[in-house]
């Protein structure tokens, strides 16, 4: 499972007990601990800042929806749990996009949340099946870390 590194903290999916949990890595206190171990599959998690973030299958195989984790209060929230399959998320700041495909597979969106706000907004809806991608920025331990980015098959 593919590590994601912001500042001091690293985040993994680990299926050390069956289906894969969400567990982080504090550097500089050398501490392990679970972010998400919920029912179901938890997988691709990003990291900004404080935020953790991820897709969810506790809501079954193939309905997966995104989900955070807010490291300085302890506290999960839901931030899409639309029907159909939400993936792939990816965060920078306050900001959270996705692959969507509650319009089915063959028609999936790019869809933001401003955690700040709220609000969702629809980045690309234009018919088609759109691919998110992570580009790198380096973080202060001098590693990679994912920010967002995407490509489309189709034009917005």
């Amino acid at each position: 499972m593919t590590p994601q590194i912001d500042g001091k903290v690293v985040v993994w999916a680990d299926e050390r007990s069956g289906d894969a949990d969400i567990y982080g890595y504090d550097l500089a206190t050398n501490r392990e601990f679970p972010i998400c171990t919920a029912p179901g599959g938890q997988w691709r998690p990003e990291i900004s800042g404080n935020i953790v973030v991820w897709d969810d299958e506790r809501a079954g195989e193939g309905n997966a929806d995104i989900y955070g984790y807010d490291l300085a209060t302890n506290r999960e929230f839901p931030i899409c749990t639309a029907g159909g399959n939400q993936s792939t998320p990816v965060i920078s700041g306050n900001i959270v996009v996705w692959e969507d495909a509650r319009n089915g597979w063959n028609n999936t969106d790019i869809r933001a949340c401003d955690l700040g706000s709220k609000r969702e907004s629809v980045i690309c809806a234009a018919k088609g099946r759109r691919v998110a991608r992570r580009s790198l920025a380096t973080s202060s331990y001098g590693t990679t870390a994912g920010m967002v980015s995407s490509t489309y098959t189709a034009p917005c």
